[in-house]
């Protein structure tokens, strides 16, 4: 098994001919009157190892007046990024960190995709940026908070030193002077 394996691996990798020997190939077959049998044989005696078959050598004429090359195509998939695109999105970003990532594909008109600043941002570790709203003053927030300034300063005309007891605040524990309250306010433990 492992014996024919190694066979078609080489095999594979003597199939792939290099740009001379295409052209080579292809000599052969008009010279010899556009014959494809004829041209893979006299190739295949000049260079016993390889082994050229009609069907490579039709497909290799075929291809030519297509693409007017014997050479292979290019490689399908994502074209590399110049450095200069990068520079300029790094540039932009730092000239504005607040814009989000299709802010900044408007700005750009358009042409790097989205998915190419963010895989930019990736590789330079740029967290992009999401507009949240933090801390936002709700309708009954001025109420709460005078009515928890009043608390501090009862409790800090009973005991001066009441900050120095205050073991942590937590969003997560939803009680507010020990009854329960909404989030996220916080509450105070003592």
């Amino acid at each position: 098994m492992l014996a024919f394996l190694l066979c078609l691996v080489f095999a594979l990798i003597s199939a792939v001919y290099t740009l001379a020997k295409r052209i080579d190939i292809l000599t052969r077959y008009l010279e010899g009157g556009r014959n494809a049998r004829a041209a893979a044989a006299a190739f295949n005696q000049a260079d016993p190892g390889k082994n050229v078959r009609h069907t490579y050598v039709l497909e290799l004429f075929s291809k030519f007046p297509q693409t007017g090359s014997v050479g292979r195509k290019p490689e399908s998939g994502p074209q590399p990024r110049e450095e200069l695109t990068d520079l300029v999105i790094l540039g932009e970003r730092t000239l504005s960190p607040r814009r989000s990532l299709r802010v900044l594909e408007d700005d750009l008109d358009n042409s790097t995709s989205r998915a190419t600043i963010h895989r930019i941002f990736k590789k330079c570790e740029i967290k992009p940026y999401k507009m949240r709203i933090l801390h936002a003053l709700g309708d009954g927030d001025p109420d709460q908070r005078l009515q928890f300034s009043g608390h501090m300063t009862a409790w800090l005309s009973e005991d001066p030193n009441i900050l120095d007891k205050i073991c942590w605040s937590d969003e997560s524990c939803f009680f507010f002077f020990g009854r329960p309250s909404q989030h996220p306010k916080h509450s105070i433990l003592v």
